[in-house]
Protein backbone atom coordinates (compact mmCIF):
# COMPACT_ATOMS: atom_id res chain seq x y z
CA UNK A 1 0.00 0.00 0.00
CA UNK A 2 2.83 2.39 0.93
CA UNK A 3 4.52 1.66 -2.38
CA UNK A 4 1.30 2.46 -4.28
CA UNK A 5 0.86 5.75 -2.41
CA UNK A 6 4.50 6.70 -3.09
CA UNK A 7 4.13 5.98 -6.81
CA UNK A 8 0.85 7.93 -6.92
CA UNK A 9 2.51 10.88 -5.15
CA UNK A 10 5.41 10.88 -7.63
CA UNK A 11 3.05 10.74 -10.61
CA UNK A 12 1.00 13.63 -9.16
CA UNK A 13 4.14 15.69 -8.51
CA UNK A 14 5.50 15.07 -12.03
CA UNK A 15 2.13 16.01 -13.56
CA UNK A 16 2.05 19.23 -11.51
CA UNK A 17 5.55 20.23 -12.71
CA UNK A 18 4.63 19.35 -16.32
CA UNK A 19 1.40 21.38 -16.12
CA UNK A 20 3.26 24.40 -14.70
CA UNK A 21 5.86 24.15 -17.49
CA UNK A 22 3.09 24.00 -20.09
CA UNK A 23 1.35 27.00 -18.52
CA UNK A 24 4.60 29.00 -18.36
CA UNK A 25 5.32 28.19 -22.01
CA UNK A 26 1.84 29.43 -23.00
CA UNK A 27 2.25 32.64 -20.99
CA UNK A 28 5.70 33.31 -22.48
CA UNK A 29 4.41 32.70 -26.01
CA UNK A 30 1.57 35.19 -25.43
CA UNK A 31 4.05 37.66 -23.93
CA UNK A 32 6.28 37.47 -27.02
CA UNK A 33 3.25 37.95 -29.27
CA UNK A 34 2.02 40.90 -27.20
CA UNK A 35 5.39 42.62 -27.56
CA UNK A 36 5.30 42.18 -31.33
CA UNK A 37 6.67 38.69 -31.98
CA UNK A 38 10.08 37.12 -31.47
CA UNK A 39 11.16 37.76 -35.07
CA UNK A 40 10.47 41.50 -34.78
CA UNK A 41 12.00 41.75 -31.31
CA UNK A 42 15.25 40.16 -32.51
CA UNK A 43 15.30 42.33 -35.65
CA UNK A 44 16.05 45.33 -33.44
CA UNK A 45 19.80 45.96 -33.38
CA UNK A 46 19.87 49.36 -31.69
CA UNK A 47 17.54 51.44 -29.52
CA UNK A 48 17.82 55.18 -28.88
CA UNK A 49 15.55 56.61 -26.21
CA UNK A 50 15.12 60.22 -25.11
CA UNK A 51 12.96 61.61 -22.33
CA UNK A 52 12.98 63.17 -18.88
CA UNK A 53 13.66 61.84 -15.39
CA UNK A 54 11.96 63.36 -12.36
CA UNK A 55 13.87 63.04 -9.09
CA UNK A 56 13.42 64.95 -5.84
CA UNK A 57 10.84 67.18 -7.54
CA UNK A 58 13.12 68.22 -10.41
CA UNK A 59 13.11 67.17 -14.07
CA UNK A 60 16.24 66.27 -16.01
CA UNK A 61 16.73 65.41 -19.73
CA UNK A 62 18.01 61.90 -20.40
CA UNK A 63 19.14 59.86 -23.38
CA UNK A 64 19.75 56.10 -23.50
CA UNK A 65 21.66 54.17 -26.19
CA UNK A 66 21.55 50.37 -26.50
CA UNK A 67 23.19 48.05 -29.00
CA UNK A 68 22.60 44.32 -29.50
CA UNK A 69 26.35 43.75 -29.52
CA UNK A 70 26.33 44.66 -25.81
CA UNK A 71 26.73 48.43 -25.71
CA UNK A 72 24.76 50.54 -23.25
CA UNK A 73 24.98 54.20 -22.31
CA UNK A 74 22.76 56.62 -20.43
CA UNK A 75 23.30 60.38 -20.19
CA UNK A 76 21.44 62.58 -17.74
CA UNK A 77 21.89 66.36 -17.75
CA UNK A 78 21.72 68.03 -14.33
CA UNK A 79 22.35 71.74 -14.85
CA UNK A 80 25.81 71.99 -16.40
CA UNK A 81 26.74 68.45 -15.36
CA UNK A 82 26.37 65.40 -17.60
CA UNK A 83 26.12 62.15 -15.65
CA UNK A 84 27.16 59.14 -17.72
CA UNK A 85 26.81 55.42 -17.12
CA UNK A 86 28.12 53.12 -19.83
CA UNK A 87 29.12 49.57 -20.74
CA UNK A 88 31.07 48.49 -23.83
CA UNK A 89 30.40 44.76 -23.57
CA UNK A 90 33.27 44.22 -21.13
CA UNK A 91 33.91 47.31 -19.03
CA UNK A 92 31.33 49.30 -17.09
CA UNK A 93 32.18 52.91 -16.21
CA UNK A 94 30.54 56.14 -15.10
CA UNK A 95 31.22 59.86 -14.88
CA UNK A 96 29.74 61.69 -11.89
CA UNK A 97 30.85 65.36 -11.91
CA UNK A 98 29.26 65.98 -8.48
CA UNK A 99 31.95 63.70 -7.05
CA UNK A 100 34.48 66.39 -8.02
CA UNK A 101 35.98 64.81 -11.13
CA UNK A 102 35.28 64.37 -14.84
CA UNK A 103 37.37 61.20 -14.88
CA UNK A 104 35.54 57.94 -15.68
CA UNK A 105 35.20 55.62 -12.70
CA UNK A 106 35.03 51.84 -13.04
CA UNK A 107 31.79 50.31 -11.81
CA UNK A 108 31.64 48.02 -8.81
CA UNK A 109 30.59 44.39 -9.31
CA UNK A 110 26.90 44.95 -8.50
CA UNK A 111 26.70 48.04 -10.72
CA UNK A 112 28.39 46.11 -13.53
CA UNK A 113 25.89 43.25 -13.24
CA UNK A 114 23.00 45.71 -13.40
CA UNK A 115 24.28 47.56 -16.47
CA UNK A 116 25.03 44.27 -18.26
CA UNK A 117 21.39 43.32 -17.85
CA UNK A 118 20.26 46.77 -19.05
CA UNK A 119 22.31 46.25 -22.21
CA UNK A 120 20.22 43.18 -23.08
CA UNK A 121 17.72 44.39 -25.69
CA UNK A 122 15.42 41.38 -25.28
CA UNK A 123 15.07 41.09 -21.50
CA UNK A 124 15.11 38.13 -19.11
CA UNK A 125 12.19 36.23 -20.65
CA UNK A 126 13.76 35.68 -24.07
CA UNK A 127 16.52 33.05 -24.49
CA UNK A 128 16.52 32.65 -20.72
CA UNK A 129 18.19 29.23 -20.86
CA UNK A 130 21.07 30.60 -22.91
CA UNK A 131 21.45 33.31 -20.26
CA UNK A 132 21.85 30.59 -17.61
CA UNK A 133 18.61 31.59 -15.88
CA UNK A 134 15.71 29.54 -14.59
CA UNK A 135 12.08 30.65 -14.74
CA UNK A 136 9.39 29.75 -12.27
CA UNK A 137 5.71 30.60 -12.57
CA UNK A 138 4.86 31.69 -9.03
CA UNK A 139 1.17 32.09 -9.86
CA UNK A 140 -1.58 34.56 -10.59
CA UNK A 141 -1.68 37.55 -8.25
CA UNK A 142 -3.10 41.06 -7.90
CA UNK A 143 -1.31 44.39 -8.18
CA UNK A 144 -3.98 46.81 -7.08
CA UNK A 145 -7.03 45.86 -9.15
CA UNK A 146 -4.93 44.34 -11.94
CA UNK A 147 -4.52 40.55 -12.28
CA UNK A 148 -0.94 39.58 -13.11
CA UNK A 149 1.18 36.49 -13.75
CA UNK A 150 4.16 36.46 -11.39
CA UNK A 151 7.30 34.96 -12.98
CA UNK A 152 10.42 34.49 -10.88
CA UNK A 153 13.77 34.66 -12.69
CA UNK A 154 16.59 32.82 -10.92
CA UNK A 155 20.04 33.80 -12.13
CA UNK A 156 23.02 31.44 -12.20
CA UNK A 157 24.26 32.98 -8.92
CA UNK A 158 20.80 32.19 -7.38
CA UNK A 159 19.78 35.87 -7.06
CA UNK A 160 16.23 36.58 -8.13
CA UNK A 161 14.39 39.03 -10.37
CA UNK A 162 10.58 39.15 -10.39
CA UNK A 163 8.47 40.01 -13.43
CA UNK A 164 4.72 40.64 -13.37
CA UNK A 165 2.78 40.33 -16.64
CA UNK A 166 -0.68 41.81 -17.08
CA UNK A 167 -3.05 38.81 -17.29
CA UNK A 168 -5.01 40.53 -20.10
CA UNK A 169 -2.31 42.15 -22.25
CA UNK A 170 0.61 39.86 -21.30
CA UNK A 171 2.89 42.92 -21.19
CA UNK A 172 5.19 43.56 -18.24
CA UNK A 173 3.66 45.99 -15.75
CA UNK A 174 6.10 45.61 -12.87
CA UNK A 175 9.54 44.20 -12.09
CA UNK A 176 11.31 43.93 -8.75
CA UNK A 177 14.45 42.67 -7.09
CA UNK A 178 16.58 43.21 -4.01
CA UNK A 179 19.73 45.26 -4.49
CA UNK A 180 22.44 46.58 -2.23
CA UNK A 181 22.40 50.38 -1.96
CA UNK A 182 24.62 52.33 0.40
CA UNK A 183 25.52 49.04 2.08
CA UNK A 184 21.88 48.10 2.71
CA UNK A 185 19.66 45.59 0.93
CA UNK A 186 16.78 47.44 -0.72
CA UNK A 187 13.87 46.17 -2.77
CA UNK A 188 13.71 48.12 -6.02
CA UNK A 189 10.33 48.05 -7.76
CA UNK A 190 9.91 49.33 -11.32
CA UNK A 191 6.40 49.98 -12.62
CA UNK A 192 5.99 50.09 -16.40
CA UNK A 193 3.16 51.70 -18.36
CA UNK A 194 1.95 53.93 -21.22
CA UNK A 195 2.64 51.24 -23.82
CA UNK A 196 2.73 52.49 -27.40
CA UNK A 197 3.52 50.90 -30.72
CA UNK A 198 6.97 51.72 -32.11
CA UNK A 199 7.37 50.12 -35.51
CA UNK A 200 6.08 46.59 -34.94
CA UNK A 201 6.77 46.47 -31.20
CA UNK A 202 4.95 47.59 -28.06
CA UNK A 203 7.21 49.69 -25.83
CA UNK A 204 6.63 51.26 -22.38
CA UNK A 205 6.92 55.06 -22.42
CA UNK A 206 6.79 55.43 -18.65
CA UNK A 207 8.72 53.93 -15.75
CA UNK A 208 8.40 54.61 -12.06
CA UNK A 209 11.17 53.32 -9.81
CA UNK A 210 10.59 52.92 -6.09
CA UNK A 211 13.20 52.02 -3.48
CA UNK A 212 16.57 53.67 -3.06
CA UNK A 213 16.14 56.97 -4.88
CA UNK A 214 12.58 57.11 -6.29
CA UNK A 215 12.31 58.42 -9.83
CA UNK A 216 9.82 58.75 -12.65
CA UNK A 217 10.86 58.47 -16.28
CA UNK A 218 8.77 59.71 -19.20
CA UNK A 219 10.12 58.74 -22.61
CA UNK A 220 9.39 61.12 -25.48
CA UNK A 221 10.93 59.22 -28.37
CA UNK A 222 12.12 55.64 -29.01
CA UNK A 223 14.00 54.92 -32.24
CA UNK A 224 15.02 51.49 -33.59
CA UNK A 225 17.97 50.51 -35.76
CA UNK A 226 19.66 53.87 -36.27
CA UNK A 227 23.44 53.66 -36.35
CA UNK A 228 25.14 54.12 -32.97
CA UNK A 229 28.95 54.39 -33.02
CA UNK A 230 30.73 51.94 -30.71
CA UNK A 231 32.96 54.78 -29.55
CA UNK A 232 30.28 56.24 -27.25
CA UNK A 233 30.41 53.10 -25.09
CA UNK A 234 34.20 53.06 -24.73
CA UNK A 235 35.72 54.33 -21.50
CA UNK A 236 37.42 57.69 -22.25
CA UNK A 237 40.82 58.82 -21.02
CA UNK A 238 41.01 60.75 -17.75
CA UNK A 239 40.33 64.49 -18.05
CA UNK A 240 40.78 66.51 -14.93
CA UNK A 241 39.88 66.90 -11.26
CA UNK A 242 37.24 69.51 -10.47
CA UNK A 243 38.00 69.79 -6.77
Amino acid sequence: MFRKITVLFLITAICAVFTQAQTLDVILKKHYEARGGLKNIKAVQTIQTTGKITMMGKEYPTAIYQKRSGGFRSDMVMGKANIVQAYDGKIGWQIIPMAGTLDPIDMKAEELQSIKEQSDLDGFLIDWKEKNCKLELVGKEKIGEKSVFHIKVIRQDTTEHHIFLDAKTYLSVQESEKMKMMGKETEVVTTLGDYRKVGKLMMPFSQEVGGGMPQKIKFEKIIFNEEIPDSIFVKPAAKNDLR
